[in-house]
């Protein structure tokens, strides 16, 4: 039975979809000529966007993303610009936690999707605080926006630190290797336990700064096979402290003196 309706489900969509299209000449060409629109691409699989952890870089440099949008109907003969709108009900705050580069989004002619840029003022953002930006399709050039893909809720924010986002199973990406699971344990304090260093199974403590800001791995001796080594290493950027991902370069070296590797890890959340 299922199988049935299905099969009279695509059948009427298929007649309505047809019930549109012109056919200049038969065997020819086939023109659309219904209502065309535009949709926002996230919302037309069902999903909705997660909360998005921002990381405070302090540079004067915005983070930007991008949200892709869709024509649908006719595929556009000339430059289509597809007005933009933010809903007043966004607690985000324009200038002070985003900019808009532009209210309209250019789709060049014979495309059927673009993006809609939005900067984010991660410098101006305050540790622990989400908010909301409301973006809105206007439609434009003929595209009339869709109903219920034209309304987009973006939440966007600072995760505070939490040592505990930095704990369990993780793989670890060492260029020049491979990738290889590593898990975290909590010690105590700001400071965590590898249990699979180099992927020898050496365990080596990792310290972060109070405000997670930074994260170190502390001279530390331990034994690759005949070798007796030690480590210590920093990492080059700030940790997410929202995802738990963050990068170390490390060296590797002989206790008795000599350098046997210089290279970073980056561990990623499994």
């Amino acid at each position: 039975m299922k199988k049935i309706l299905y099969s009279m489900g695509v059948f009427v969509t298929s007649a309505f979809l047809l019930s549109s299209c012109k056919i200049e000449d038969p065997g020819t060409s086939i023109k659309y000529d219904g209502q065309s629109f535009v949709e926002f691409d996230i919302l037309t699989s069902g999903n909705v966007l997660p909360p998005d952890g921002i990381d405070i870089v302090e540079d004067g440099v915005p983070t930007v993303k991008s949200f892709k949008i869709n024509l649908v109907g006719k595929v556009p003969q000339q430059e289509v610009k597809i007005k933009v709108s933010v809903l007043g009900a966004s607690t985000a705050v324009a200038g002070t936690h985003y900019n808009l580069p532009s209210t309209e989004v250019t789709i060049p002619a014979g495309q059927t999707s673009g993006n809609l840029v939005v900067e984010i003022l991660d410098d101006n953002l305050t540790v622990g605080r989400f908010d909301t930006l409301w973006l809105v399709l206007e439609g434009g050039d003929g595209y009339v926006p869709a109903e219920k893909f034209k309304n987009l809720p973006y939440v966007f924010g600072v995760c505070p630190f939490n040592i505990n986002t930095f704990t369990g199973n993780y793989n670890c990406d060492e260029p020049g290797y491979k990738v290889y699971p590593v898990k975290f344990t909590r010690v105590s304090g700001t400071t965590v336990k590898n249990d699979n260093f180099w992927d020898v199974g050496a365990q080596i403590n990792y310290v972060f700064a109070a405000d997670g800001s930074s994260v170190t791995i502390p001279t530390q001796p331990f034994v690759y096979g005949p070798y007796n080594l030690v480590v210590d290493g920093a990492s080059p950027s700030k940790p997410s402290t929202c995802s738990g991902s963050f990068k170390v370069d490390y060296e590797v070296r002989f206790q008795a003196g000599g350098v046997v590797e210089n290279n970073t890890h980056t561990f990623t959340k499994r």
